[in-house]
C-alpha cells in the first residue's frame, strides 16, 4: 500500500502542471476578444446603413411632396421653400439642397421651361443630362405631347453617424439623391 501511495504522489505534481497547461478558464475571453471586432464592424455597419436608408427614405417623402405640391399650381419658388422647410429634420438647409423645375413635353423631349433651386444647387440637375438632352430615364416614360410635369430634386450631403462610417463611403454615395415627377 505504501508503494502504490509514493505512485500517487509522484503523479500529483505532474498531474496539476497538465491541468494548469489543459485548463479552459481563459478559453472564452480569448474567443470572446477575437470575435468582438467582427461583431462590432456587423453591428455598426447595421446602423450605418439603416441611417443611410432612413435618410434615402425621407428624401423621397420631400421630394414626392415637393412634386405634387407643384402639380397643384403653387408657384416653384414656394415648392422650394416648402421642401427645405420640411427637411428640416434632415437638416437640409445646412447639408443639403433641392431643385425645383417645370417641364414641358416638345418633340418627344422634355424641355426645362423653368427652375428654381438652393444656393450652390443651381447647376446640378439630373432631370436634363449633360449635353442639354433629356436624361434617359424620362425620355422612356411616355409623356404625351404639349403635357407639363413639374420634377423636385432633392440632395443631401451624408454624414456617418459611426466612427466606421468612413470606411462604408465605398458603399454609401456622398451626396444622397431622390427625385419626383408629377
Amino acid at each position: 500500500m505504501i508503494s502504490e501511495r509514493n505512485k500517487a504522489d509522484d503523479r500529483r505534481p505532474m498531474r496539476g502542471l497538465k491541468c494548469l497547461f489543459r485548463s479552459d478558464s481563459g478559453q472564452g475571453l480569448v474567443e470572446f476578444s477575437l470575435a468582438l471586432p467582427i461583431i462590432l464592424i456587423v453591428l455598426l455597419g447595421m446602423v450605418e446603413f439603416s441611417n443611410a436608408y432612413d435618410r434615402v427614405h425621407g428624401l423621397a417623402g420631400l421630394s414626392r411632396e415637393g412634386a405634387n405640391i407643384a402639380a397643384r399650381g403653387t408657384a416653384l419658388s414656394e415648392v422650394l421653400t416648402t421642401v427645405v422647410a420640411d427637411g428640416e429634420t434632415l437638416k437640409m438647409s445646412a447639408n443639403g439642397g433641392a431643385i425645383v423645375s417645370r417641364l414641358v413635353v416638345q418633340g418627344g423631349e422634355p424641355v426645362v421651361m423653368a427652375q428654381v433651386s438652393t444656393d450652390g444647387y443651381d447647376k446640378k440637375t439630373r432631370i436634363i443630362g449633360a449635353d442639354s438632352t433629356a436624361a434617359m430615364w424620362i425620355a422612356t416614360a411616355g409623356f404625351a405631347e404639349g403635357s407639363t410635369h413639374y420634377a423636385v430634386e432633392v440632395f443631401l450631403v451624408y454624414d456617418p453617424v459611426t466612427p466606421l462610417g468612413n470606411l462604408f463611403q465605398a458603399v454609401t454615395p456622398p451626396v444622397l439623391y431622390e427625385r419626383a415627377v408629377f
